[in-house]
């Protein structure tokens, strides 16, 4: 319920309405604090605590007589909270929307809320109906990986985008522990960000050295062995590629 309710400016559930309210995680959050945001779920618009502070505190101070009722052992505490003001930010925090607050592990979660779609659950399913979701992504790697992008492409280089995804191997599951890209997740297109679709899952690349062993055992099955040489000149010239020399 705590992760669902809405706790008006624009926060639903209690980890955004710590951070809007007061700047904090909800684990940070002392007596009175938890309070005023416990009675702010009965009506968040005429208790805002922006636009009626005085009902707002009223109702935070009712929040705490009722603990203090079955809480006796924490009475002195409780009573202390009582006599605080309401400590509020000066102005409720906007918070970033969607897979922005994600940080560099934006791309990770913008692939896995593609991947739950395709599954049937909507982004506005997540959004709202407090799931619990568990990926593969692994923080380490993960790190490591957008570490070491960066240090080869910067966010802002010109028409390119440098992106690695690593995928453990294996039978039965192949697990994407990370997703990275040289581009931030994000609005700000002069700071090189995007929310565009990265080239992660793309093929078509060449396959480089992996064709040798295809060759190879084709050399074989042709009954070849596998000391054979074969006399390749240094020099080949293909046909219809056009002169080397020819601008594009």
């Amino acid at each position: 319920y705590l992760n669902l309710v809405p706790f008006g400016n624009g926060a639903y559930g209690v980890q955004s309405a710590s951070r809007v309210y007061f700047g904090i995680d909800a684990a940070q959050l002392n007596w009175q604090q938890a309070a005023l945001l416990a009675g702010l779920v009965q009506s968040t618009s005429s208790l805002n605590p922006y636009t009626n502070p005085q009902g707002a505190l009223d109702r935070r101070n009712l929040v705490l007589d009722t603990m203090i009722e079955n809480l006796p052992d924490l009475a002195g505490e409780l009573r202390a909270a009582r006599e605080q003001p309401l400590g509020i930010l000066p102005q409720p925090t906007p918070l970033p929307q969607g897979c922005i607050a994600a940080g560099d592990r934006a791309f990770f979660c913008d692939y896995a809320l593609e991947y739950l779609a395709k599954a049937g659950i909507s982004k506005e399913e997540v959004a709202r109906k407090g799931y619990l979701i568990k990926t593969t992504l692994d923080p380490k790697v993960q790190e490591s990986v957008k570490q070491a992008i960066n240090a080869v492409a910067s966010p802002t280089l010109d028409s390119v985008a440098s992106v690695m995804s690593v995928i453990r191997p294996g039978k039965q599951s192949h697990r994407v522990l990370a997703i990275a890209d040289n581009r931030g997740y994000g609005l700000k297109l002069e700071a090189g960000q995007t929310v565009q679709p990265q080239p992660y899952t793309l093929v078509g690349d060449g396959a480089g050295s992996i064709f040798k062993i295809f060759t190879s055992a084709a050399a074989l099955d042709m009954g070849m062995g596998i000391n054979a040489m074969l006399d390749v000149p240094p020099f080949f010239q293909g046909k219809g590629l056009g002169d080397s020399n020819t601008p594009g």
